[in-house]
Parts: C-alpha cells; sequence; structure tokens
C-alpha cells in the first residue's frame, strides 16, 4: 500500500513553494550564506534557504554574487607564500611586484617554474651573507638569465594602480 516517496513528507515537499517576497541584497546574502554553510536561517533549513535565494535574487548577477565566493582563495595565499608558509615564495612575489608585475595573473607552471629559478640562484650562487642581500642578489642574477621572462611579463600581467584600476 505505501510506496516509497509517498506520504505526507513527500506531499510537503513537492507543493512547498518558496514565498515571493521583496527583499535585500543584504538578506540574500545571509540566505545563501546559510545554505552553502549548511545551517538553519530562522525555522528555514539549508535547502529552504537555497530555494528562496533562486526566487529572491532578481538576476543572475546578484544570484552569483551572493553564493559564490570572493576571490580572496587559496591562490593568493598560495602566490604571496602564506598558505603553505614560504618565505621565498613571498619573496619572489614582492620582488615582481616591485618590478610592476601582478603575481595573481601568472600562470601556476609559469610561477611555479620561476621560483624554482629563483631558489637555484639563492641557493648555489649568491654569496652574501645577509638574507636580504642574499635575496638581491639572488634577484640580479635571475634578472641577467630570466630578463626577457620579466619583460614579457611586464607587458603581459601589468600591475594596476589604484587610479588605473577605476
Amino acid at each position: 500500500p505505501f510506496k516509497r516517496g509517498h506520504g505526507a513528507f513527500a506531499q510537503q515537499a513537492m507543493t512547498w513553494r518558496p514565498p515571493v517576497v521583496a527583499a535585500s541584497a543584504a538578506s540574500v546574502t545571509q540566505l545563501s550564506a546559510a545554505a552553502r554553510g549548511g545551517r538553519h536561517f530562522g525555522r528555514l533549513s539549508a535547502p529552504r534557504c537555497a530555494a528562496i535565494c533562486r526566487v529572491l535574487a532578481p538576476h543572475r548577477n546578484l544570484q552569483a554574487a551572493s553564493t559564490g565566493r570572493h576571490f580572496t582563495n587559496w591562490w593568493q595565499r598560495w602566490v604571496d607564500g602564506r598558505n603553505p608558509d614560504s618565505p621565498n615564495a613571498a619573496a619572489v612575489a614582492r620582488l615582481l611586484r616591485s618590478e610592476g608585475i601582478n603575481p595573481y595573473l601568472i600562470p601556476r607552471d609559469e610561477l611555479e617554474d620561476f621560483r624554482k629559478h629563483y631558489l637555484t640562484q639563492l641557493n648555489w650562487f649568491a654569496k652574501a651573507e645577509d638574507r636580504t642581500q642574499k635575496e638581491d642578489e639572488a634577484w640580479a642574477i635571475l634578472q641577467e638569465k630570466k630578463g626577457y621572462v620579466v619583460a614579457r611579463w611586464k607587458d603581459m600581467y601589468k600591475l594596476q594602480t589604484p587610479v588605473e584600476a577605476e
């Protein structure tokens, strides 16, 4: 007599529709955060929060902005040498920025290759005793050997100043 998928709960799930109410972007953001985290928002469960967000978001961009991740992610932490903790990666990112290159835009394989060459110069060819002097010497040697890469990156991955970004 009872088939799978039937009953009061299934009937409620099939007939439930999210209420259409006017909402601000903040409430959509709160609901989508509750849906992503699997938490309850008041009496609403995560799937219902997600359904309400789809209805409340007036267009795709607001929905994507409210449900998507921000750009501060693993890539920025990896490039800056914060996760995993890598002082040499942080030094490469700092030196690239001093040259006017945005390290976030460089493809991962090229950046890894450049880091490898930097570490080779730092560990084998830079002879200074002080850490900062050794880094500067390794950068100067790397500029001689891989200057064409840095010159290409200056054109392709230019670091924007705040005035240029507007």
